[in-house]
């Protein structure tokens, strides 16, 4: 037990899938919830019932969503650990690295977590917690297709390929996109398991070039 509770936190090794879906359909969840209990909540002028409802999505919401953005930081950093020792292998790749554009994702971040706090505390507090995961997770998968293109001709010269597969070729991520997610309470991303999975995909095959380098 606190083995695998040590390993969701770990920031070497990429998140499961499996707990990343779980805690996504509670997050989805929690945000129904919430937006049922806040109305309710108003519309009853703050009675004790429509409190205890509120109360319960919040404390569903907190769980849920701090586990997503434990996931989503994890992502962020053994991402940038691994763009890190690449560019100490292969200078060449250092330039490129520099470009890697997270600003958006810290911005994220941050909505999140102020979003818990006002989510204790407000009612449709969760839209805060909402935006910022939607944030996230948008501009994560944006920064690593821009930066999936600005890296290919150094990637191709590294690993001596001739041809290299994009990841993120059937990935959309736009305005449209950004929108989808946050009015279907991040229900987007349970219909659409390409943006984690491209993740996950890029994340590994781009680890093959430190683990050739390893066994030559």
């Amino acid at each position: 037990m606190d083995n695998k509770v040590l390993s969701f936190f770990s920031s070497k090794k990429f998140p499961e899938e499996t707990a990343y879906y779980y805690l996504l359909i509670l997050f989805v969840i929690s945000n129904f919830l919430a937006l049922i209990a806040s109305i309710i909540k108003v519309a009853a002028y703050f009675s004790t019932g429509a409190s205890h409802f509120l109360g319960f999505s919040q404390g569903l919401g907190l769980a849920s969503a701090g586990g997503l953005l434990i996931i989503l930081a994890r992502i962020r950093a053994i991402v940038r650990n691994l763009f890190s020792s690449i560019s100490k292998r292969y200078p060449e790749y250092a330039s490129v690295f520099l470009k890697f554009d997270e600003v958006m994702v810290n911005v994220g971040i941050s909505i999140t977590a102020a979003g818990l706090i006002l989510n204790l505390f407000l009612p449709f507090g969760f839209l805060a917690v909402l935006l910022g995961i939607t944030f996230c997770f948008h501009f994560l998968v944006k920064a690593l297709k821009d930066h999936e293109q600005n890296e290919m001709k150094v990637v191709l010269k590294i690993t001596g390929s001739d041809k290299l597969s994009s990841f993120f070729s059937n990935v959309v991520v736009d305005k449209n996109t950004f929108v989808l997610m946050f009015i279907t309470l991040c229900g987007y991303l349970l219909l659409h398991p390409e943006y984690f999975q491209s993740i996950k995909d890029y994340y590994e095959h781009r680890g093959t070039i430190l683990t050739k380098e390893e066994k030559a």
